[in-house]
């Protein structure tokens, strides 16, 4: 399978499990109708058209390209990418038209990958010739995006123009230029990026280039940057430090707190960020000095450096700063700081601050605290604290509800759990169910009922009896030789299909997470409903006739959260009771055919 069409079944298949709706307008545009196939036939004649048309992109896609304005900014950005599969330069005008434009700000990123698709073996050259078009001091979400495609491109023709906007002054387009340098070979850019480093005429460029060498990971550059770092301007000084730690620099923290002691507020909450990404960096945490450091910042007079002080204990984590985040928010007067600590407390979930949450949610006047204490509460592991959230279930501000549903759900969720990697044994079978009608049975047991009483005794009172189990429409069978979907042939198992996946040939693996939101694509930490597997085998040894094997797991274990609808309704769905062994040998088999399955985290970072 070429790259090319492996990443086009790749894009529809997630479409396949998360958004059948997007992947049904595509197929209705490609093929300009009015109708649509099944979803999972519709993704397989989308994939062949696109691998037997590549070079000719179909004329009732440019037709909606040309009328960006029609669709929804995430639709937009679906069809743009789907574009771009094709590599017709045709393309190229109605994207330079959209990628002109704020309006459509949205869909740039997936503008910008299918502009470089287009145009093939020029494509560094039309994205450094569109980088340029406007001024430095407009650059929004077009450039950086620019600038990361440069460096997945990997042409050196356009290191001198990533070079140049190190030299921006704006943060977020010259941290992308210094990460789009770092996917060079170090060999390609490492003396210009010392040089640069060595520069003290432009400020912004020199900090670029420090930062960019400190992501290239080369030890070469430990003694440019050491000089750097005594630079006089902080901004500098503070990036060159930063390096130094990801080059593994033991006192790069101490020349953080050094600057600490600046006049300046800005240098004294970028030398505090910082901290926390050098304390992250090194091998034995954050230093004593580091944390007292980031703790005496909570008492600084000025507002954004108790900001920068509150977020980087939260990042770092460290139990410890628990207690004196918490002095600190009893004493902050002013409500965004208030928030930020709020939202810090919420990363640390000590127990010690679990009453002054509880105190700012139902006491702060400031809808925005109130927000961030629901929020903070619902990083908590104890479900009792869900008492305390949902009274604001009911509360006359949607913004309050909206966070109490979105805390509630958070709180009662139990995150999804890799076991380790292992082969199969013995042969064993994990049932498989239809979503719909078993959620009941997958949620844990109610608590046991209370001790009878007097009256219970006296009349017999008795619990309401447990659901009925849902009959199992199927099973995974697994053995030591394969991986088999089986079906029930005396139940009407509609749009299932079986499939083998043989263990001792390579197959892929596509695992896509199931977020509960309420809007399309928006994702909300922790709060998966469930996690869809796909596995595909080739049949034979050429040819595209693959052996397929899909399924869901669900991960909702409260029945707050079994109440939201779930898109793994449409595939069977294993007993997640008994789903470990499935998992462990996916996982075994994958790096045995050298295809190691990067274990997503799933749970709140």
């Amino acid at each position: 399978m070429t790259t090319e069409h492996s990443d086009v079944q790749q894009f529809l298949n997630g479409l396949l499990i998360t958004d059948q709706a997007t992947l049904r307008f595509l197929f209705q545009a490609v093929f300009n109708t009015d109708t649509a196939p099944p979803p999972e036939q519709a993704a397989m004649e989308l994939t062949r058209h696109v691998q037997e048309n590549a070079g000719v992109v179909p004329p009732a896609l440019i037709r909606w390209l040309n009328s960006p304005s029609s669709v929804s900014a995430p639709v937009l950005a679906y069809l743009i990418r789907l574009a771009g599969f094709y590599r017709d330069a045709r393309i190229e005008r109605p994207l330079q038209v959209i990628l002109r434009q704020l309006t459509f700000v949205a869909a740039h990123p997936a503008a910008v990958r299918a502009l470089a698709m287009s145009r093939g073996g020029q494509a560094s050259r039309a994205l450094t010739e569109l980088l340029w078009r406007d001024s430095v001091h407009q650059w929004h979400v077009r450039e950086p995006a620019i600038l990361r495609e440069l460096g997945h491109l990997g042409d050196q023709s356009s290191i001198d123009d990533l070079l140049r906007a190190l030299a921006v002054p704006y943060e977020g387009p010259r941290r992308a230029a210094a990460e789009a340098l770092a996917c060079f070979e170090a060999n390609d850019v490492l003396d210009r990026l010392l040089r640069l480093a060595r520069a003290t005429d432009n400020a912004n460029l020199t900090a670029g280039a420090a930062e960019a060498l400190g992501l290239l990971g080369d030890a070469r550059a430990v003694p440019t940057l050491q000089q750097t770092a005594q630079n006089r301007d902080a901004r500098v000084a503070i990036e060159a430090s930063v390096a130094l730690a990801r080059l593994g620099s033991t006192d790069a923290e101490s020349r953080l707190i050094r600057l600490y002691s600046d006049a300046n507020a800005t240098v004294r909450e970028k030398a505090l960020r910082a901290m926390a990404l050098a304390g992250r960096l090194g091998e034995q945490g954050p230093s004593r000095a580091t944390i007292n450091t980031l703790m005496t910042g909570l008492q600084d007079a000025q507002p954004e450096v108790r900001e920068a002080a509150s977020l980087s204990l939260g990042d770092l984590k460290l139990a410890s700063a628990a207690e004196p985040v918490a002095q600190a928010l009893s004493k902050e007067v002013n409500p965004l700081i208030r928030a930020k600590m709020v939202r810090a407390l919420g990363q640390l979930a000590q127990p010690i601050s679990l009453p002054t949450l509880i105190h700012t949610l139902q006491r702060d006047d400031n809808l925005s605290v109130q927000v961030e204490a629901l929020g903070a509460l619902s990083m908590f592991s104890d479900p009792a604290i869900a008492e305390h959230i949902v009274p604001f279930r009911s509360h006359t501000n949607p913004r309050l509800v909206h966070a109490a549903d979105r805390a509630l759900r958070r709180l009662l969720h139990k995150p999804f759990v890799w076991p380790e990697p292992a082969s199969i044994e013995a042969a064993a079978a994990i049932n498989l169910f239809n979503l719909q009608g078993a959620r009941e049975r997958f949620l844990p047991p109610p608590p046991p009922p209370p001790k009878p009483g007097f009256f219970d005794r006296l009349f017999g009172v008795k619990p309401p009896p447990p659901p009925e189990p849902p009959t199992p429409l199927g099973a995974l069978q697994l053995s030591p030789e394969r991986l088999e979907v089986s079906l029930d042939p005396n139940l009407n198992v509609e749009g299932w299909q079986t499939g083998v996946i043989d263990w001792s040939r390579r197959f892929s693996v596509q695992i896509t997470r199931e977020p509960v939101s309420e809007r399309r694509g928006q994702s909300e930490g922790p709060d998966d409903i469930g996690v869809h597997f796909v596995l595909r085998q080739r049949r034979g040894d050429i040819g595209a006739d693959f052996e397929t094997v899909a399924v869901s797991l669900w991960c909702a274990p409260s029945p707050i959260v079994g109440q939201f609808p779930a898109k793994s309704a449409r595939l069977p769905c294993l007993d997640p009771h008994a789903a470990a062994p499935f998992l462990a040998a996916l996982r075994w088999y994958a790096e045995v055919h050298g295809n190691p399955i990067r274990v997503p985290r799933f749970e709140h970072e």
